[in-house]
This record gives structure tokens, C-alpha cells and sequence, in this order.
């Protein structure tokens, strides 16, 4: 992951390695991909390699193709990033070659089998309240929520909306559609370690049906408030 090097680690291997006609280098990685910033990773070292290797000096071989996506994932992250990332900010300009592509084609008449104009990507933005501010739009037991409680509960019941109404899926094994179940859904957090106590009880409030992991007893919020 040459993403993520660092300049001492870059020296110790072109130490090792050749250049020229005996160059014995083969570097991978995704400068969107790199978050180890705290270890002193310079992301520009790779993008550097990726410059010079083009022609004379080497070679680059872009990997754009996912396999893993539906196409219209794919769509909706290329349409959201492509007027946010710029090489003066994140070091990437999101041009053709940054872009995912949709790997599997072939497949491109299973995943719209759907035939549904509804949409496959919705973003559900919470505006958070300036510490003092009171808002008019929540009231109830809404009001009394942190902050966390607040997105949990959101998420909850949007889940809850999509399970009740019967949002179909396409069963990739069964090769049909059919409604959506609380297994076809999944709420990924960057830190669940402090959140998931927290949306384990505001989708039990809800009536949804969740399975975390939990800490023990004296990881709960109340017992380390105590």
C-alpha cells in the first residue's frame, strides 16, 4: 500500500532495489485510500512514482474496475466526488482515471432487473445544532437526545419505513426480487466503539431488529457516566 509510506521507508527501498534497465520495482496503491497521516505517510511519494513511471521511466497501470458494487453505487460515488476532489485538496483530481468503473457488465441486465424508478442511493443530511442553540424542528423526546442518539434514531426509522413498505431487493442467489428483510440491511459506523450501546437502544426503541456487538456491563454509557 505505497499510499501510506513514509519517506524513510521509500529511501530503505530504493536501497534494495534497481533502477534503469534492472528496475525490480513494482509499487500498488490508492492515494484516495491513504489515512496513515500520524505515522508521517506522504501520499506524494506515490503520486511522484505515478508521474515519472509514465513513458520513459517506467509504467503505470490504472485498476479502475470494481467487482464488488452495483453499477449505480457506482454512479452515485463517482457523481459526489467528482466536484469535490481536487489535487489541491486531497492530492487527487477525480478525472476517468480516478473513477470506479462497473467491473461486471455482463451482469448489468440481473442488477436492473428491478425496474424501479425508485432510487438506489439516498442521503439523509441531520444538521447539528451549535452547542446552546435550540431548534424548533424536533420536539418530544426528539429534543432530549444527544447528538448521536438523534442520528441513531433517524436511521432507525428509515429502516423501519423501508422494511413496512416492502422495498424490494434483487436476490443475487435466488435471482429474483423480493422484500427486503432486517438481514439485507447493515449500518456501518467509523466508530462503532462509542455509538453502538447507543443505536442498540434507539432501534430497540423503534421496533428494529439489530445485532451488535456489545461491550460488557462496564462499558455501557451508564455505568461509566456512574
Amino acid at each position: 500500500e505505497y499510499q501510506d509510506i513514509n519517506a524513510a521507508q521509500d529511501k530503505i527501498i530504493r536501497a534494495l532495489s534497481r533502477d534503469g534497465a534492472e528496475a525490480n520495482r513494482f509499487l500498488v496503491g490508492d492515494v484516495k485510500q491513504s489515512i496513515y497521516r500520524f505515522r508521517l505517510a506522504d501520499p506524494k511519494i506515490f503520486r511522484d512514482y505515478a508521474k515519472n513511471w509514465r513513458g520513459k521511466n517506467g509504467q503505470t497501470i490504472p485498476l479502475a474496475e470494481n467487482f464488488r458494487s452495483h453499477e449505480s453505487l457506482l454512479n452515485f460515488v463517482n457523481s459526489l466526488f467528482e466536484p469535490l476532489m481536487r489535487e489541491e485538496i486531497g492530492g487527487v483530481d477525480y478525472d476517468d482515471e480516478a473513477k470506479l468503473k462497473f467491473g461486471l457488465p455482463e451482469k448489468r441486465g440481473e442488477f436492473s432487473a428491478a425496474k424501479d424508478s425508485s432510487p438506489r442511493t439516498e442521503l439523509l443530511l441531520r444538521l447539528k445544532k451549535k452547542p446552546g442553540e435550540v431548534s424548533g424542528e424536533e420536539n418530544g423526546d426528539w429534543a432530549d437526545l444527544e447528538e448521536s442518539a438523534k442520528e441513531a434514531r433517524l436511521i432507525a426509522v428509515h429502516l423501519k419505513k423501508l422494511e413496512k413498505s416492502g422495498h424490494k431487493i434483487f436476490d443475487d442467489k435466488q435471482k429474483i426480487l423480493r422484500d427486503a428483510e432486517w438481514r439485507d440491511m447493515v449500518v456501518l459506523l467509523r466508530s462503532p466503539s462509542g455509538k453502538a450501546e447507543i443505536f442498540a437502544k434507539e432501534f430497540e426503541r423503534v421496533g428494529v431488529k439489530l445485532s451488535v456487538v456489545r461491550g460488557g456491563f462496564y462499558d455501557s454509557s451508564e455505568v461509566l457516566d456512574l
